[in-house]
């Protein structure tokens, strides 16, 4: 049976670290784009619902790369781990 040991929050992991704050400013953003959206809702519909849809494909993009950082980051860190 493998014994777990509790990392301090100074050892976490760096992959971590980077994609919990790239995730913090893309729900920012996301935050930001409702609330821009909503209130050009209220000035004019019909152009809000054509405009922002495309502006959302952003934040998924965001998301992606936010993704993809992290299994690099985190490749990298495996590959460092190994060489010790």
């Amino acid at each position: 049976m493998k014994k777990r040991t509790r990392r301090s929050k100074s050892e976490r992991s760096i992959a971590r670290s980077v994609l919990h704050t790239e995730l913090f400013f893309l729900m920012l953003c996301g935050i930001a784009l409702l609330i821009e959206y909503l209130s050009a809702r209220t000035q004019n519909p019909i152009l809000a619902d054509s405009q922002y849809p495309a502006m959302a494909e952003y934040l998924v993009a965001g998301i992606v790369i936010a993704v993809g950082t992290f299994v690099c980051a985190d490749l990298l860190e495996r590959e460092q781990k190994q060489k010790e």
